[in-house]
């Protein structure tokens, strides 16, 4: 008997300290003024037109109407194919000469990537488009899209 007053008495401590393994629970407070929801950068639409330069050389003007949502979006250009950064003149435009370009003796297309950023963020988006250069890199035509 005694034994057996041991183990209940154990038992009932052990059950007693013991907490719960789960539970559930719920919070009723309701939530008001405020909208959650989620966006993404779009991609910019990049335009093209030629410009003659002195000399009867011919450029390409790469031109976008900078994105104001859900602040204006810092831009920068390069040349793909290269590497190589463009100078964006009011976050909104780059001029591509064909001295920058060294098409070489027959031409070639190349791909300019103009890249908004969400500024203080990781955040971009890009759009490339397609320009051409003519032989000897004596021009540059608006081509692809």
């Amino acid at each position: 008997m005694r034994r057996a007053a041991i183990v209940a008495a154990a038992l009932g401590l052990a059950c007693a300290g013991a907490a719960p393994a789960w539970a559930t629970w719920s919070d009723t407070t309701a939530v008001s003024g405020a909208t959650v929801g989620s966006g993404a950068l779009a991609a910019v639409p990049v335009q093209c037109e030629e410009q003659t330069l002195p000399i009867l050389i011919d450029a390409a003007r790469v031109y976008w109407t900078p994105s104001t949502w859900p602040t204006t979006l810092t831009y920068t250009a390069q040349i793909v194919q290269s590497g190589q950064s463009l100078t964006v003149d009011g976050n909104s435009s780059t001029t591509i000469r064909p001295s920058l370009l060294g098409a070489g003796l027959f031409g070639q297309t190349i791909t300019i990537r103009v890249t908004g950023t969400l500024p203080g963020t990781s955040w971009t988006a890009f759009t490339d488009r397609s320009v051409y250069v003519g032989l000897l890199g004596a021009y540059v035509d608006c081509t692809g899209p």
